[in-house]
């Protein structure tokens, strides 16, 4: 376990913007941090690895590319995996800064968030290691780029919701137009996204292409239908928007392995 802390001033406790400690942890297996009813704010974006923190309202589990943040007046515990240590930089912080900028951002309790703030924290870092500034004047521009740092989380959260929810839409849409043929050109149009953007907000979503998708929950509908009624394999074709029955039956073992009357 390694741990390079910042060399900084001690702040006085009636400054609005108060950091006690910063810097970039290596963890190993053995890292674990608890704190009861924790006076102090932690920003924390994972460089790599990952590892678990239980709040008070449930358990996460950061990773390469999240930033979480803990608020003050909770509990606060969180260690490193075993296998996949963390690696990530962060600051402690406190003082009525801290509240009024979370609060206005509507982030009202201690959360994980898919976002690079790397950036954020390592002009903080800079800041504190600035030999040429007064106390106060570091709590000043650290108070900033703090509030620089909760608002790009918002809008890239924000950004990130936008697309979830335009990737449910086409997600609905393909579940409720499962027996018939559907380009990703009607799909797209419902968006009022290209078909390019389209197929990339999707997958980035649910991992997989719109293609891929309607094209599985097909063979997943087939195979309950071949399974469940006395339906022939032609006519599961058709109702399913298959141009012809023998297309079918390819498409269907490239998928399972196995021919359509093998579940039968």
């Amino acid at each position: 376990m390694k741990e390079e802390f910042i060399q900084s001033p001690v702040f006085d406790a009636g400054l609005p913007f108060v950091v006690h400690l910063a810097g970039i942890s290596y963890c190993d297996g053995t890292y674990k941090i608890f704190r009861k009813n924790s006076k102090i704010a932690c920003i924390e974006y994972v460089i790599s690895g990952s590892g678990t923190i239980i709040t008070n309202d449930g358990e996460y589990h950061p990773q390469k590319g999240d930033t979480y943040i803990l608020l003050p007046n909770e509990n606060h515990e969180y260690y490193s995996s075993d296998d996949e240590p963390w690696v990530k930089i962060w600051i402690n912080v406190s003082g009525p800064v801290i509240n009024a900028i979370t609060d206005a951002y509507s982030i009202t309790k201690s959360n994980v968030f898919h976002c690079n703030t790397e950036q954020y924290l390592r002009r903080i870092h800079k800041i504190l290691e600035d030999g040429k500034l007064t106390v106060p004047e570091m709590s000043a521009k650290i108070s900033l780029v703090f509030h620089a740092l909760i608002q790009h989380i918002v809008m890239d959260f924000s950004q990130y919701n936008t697309a979830i929810s335009d990737a449910q839409i086409i997600k609905d849409f393909i579940d409720t137009n499962i027996y018939r043929q559907i380009s990703t050109k009607e799909m797209s149009q419902l968006i009022y996204k290209s078909p390019a953007h389209t197929i990339r907000l999707f997958k980035k979503a649910y991992g997989v292409t719109p293609y891929d998708y309607y094209m599985e929950n097909r063979i997943k509908k087939a195979v309950s239908l071949l399974r469940d009624t006395r339906f022939s394999v032609k006519e599961i074709a058709f109702m399913l928007g298959f141009c012809d029955e023998h297309y079918f039956s390819n498409i269907f073992k490239a998928k399972t392995g196995k021919k359509p009357s093998e579940y039968r």
